[in-house]
């Protein structure tokens, strides 16, 4: 094999690790956008959590005053209030249960997406590296 042949082989070898480089690059890209979604899905999911528990305390007030309301008068209109407040309650906790296993769902994979992105991050530096250092080399043998 002549220096030519030498020469090509090693331009072809820096090629090859530049189109990984960029491929990684759009990999880590990708990485970040669904962790941007993961952020705003535990961001819907805080809001949720935050408007459902105020739901709950205000059902929570309104079933006090009708159980009040039932000791004071027995009547069965009050009874049939206290009765839906509470099936509105338990309706308000379960979907409080599904928005909690939601944003733990969602940061998990938020997590799972940064540790690939700091993976891939020093895999691009490593192959950076390995680029510039084949430069290098190429550089100092034509200088040779």
């Amino acid at each position: 094999m002549d220096c030519q042949d030498e020469f090509d082989q090693t331009i072809e070898k820096l090629y090859i690790v530049k189109a990984e480089i960029e491929k990684m690059q759009a990999e880590k890209q990708l990485m970040e956008q669904k962790k941007q979604v993961c952020d705003q899905a535990i961001q819907r999911c805080k809001i949720l959590a935050v408007s459902s528990q105020a739901m709950l305390a205000d059902l929570e007030k309104a079933f006090e005053r009708f159980q009040l309301l039932q000791r004071n008068q027995e009547g069965q209109e009050g009874e049939r209030f206290a009765s839906e407040c509470y099936a509105i309650a338990t309706g308000v906790l379960s979907m409080l249960e599904k928005v909690e296993e939601s944003f733990n769902k969602f940061q998990n994979f938020k997590n799972v997406f940064l540790t690939r992105i700091e993976n891939m991050e020093m895999d691009i530096l490593e192959a950076q590296r390995l680029l510039t250092e084949g430069i290098q080399q190429l550089q100092e043998d034509i200088d040779a």
